[in-house]
């Protein structure tokens, strides 16, 4: 689900400018790229990438859970360079109040994320790839 996961009698919509969690993604991999300096929009790699995984699990009374997946491409001048899927997942501690266990979903759903795009630029290949 792209655009809307639930929590308890509640639910997370996609973080992004548009309200879908594809979006909320490359923000988040544009904001790691600009804060390394490794941002370029003129530059001859270009990064895409599918979402393949988006599930969040608020639902128990002790453990929240959450899992990201997506398949990243990079690109040079057209030619693809590197392509691999990679998933993040992440748990965290929870409560049966959802005054209390709603905010730690989204805080768990967001460490999910920062775990992803740390497994990308930590792959060897990936890192290869963009030399």
């Amino acid at each position: 689900n792209d655009t809307r996961l639930g929590m308890r009698a509640d639910a997370m919509t996609g973080g992004g400018s548009d309200g879908a969690f594809s979006t909320y993604l490359q923000h988040a991999l544009e904001t790691e790229l600009r804060n390394a300096g490794r941002l370029d929009t003129a530059a001859d790699l270009r990064l895409s990438g599918t979402l393949t995984a988006n599930r969040l699990d608020a639902n128990g009374s002790s453990l929240g859970r959450a899992s990201v997946g997506a398949r990243f491409v990079l690109t040079r001048e057209g030619r693809v360079v590197y392509d691999k899927v990679h998933r993040a997942d992440h748990t965290w501690e929870s409560s049966f109040l959802g005054a209390l266990a709603i905010p730690a979903a989204m805080q768990g759903y967001a460490a999910t994320v920062q775990k992803l795009t740390g497994r990308l630029f930590a792959d060897p290949d990936f890192v290869e790839a963009t030399r």
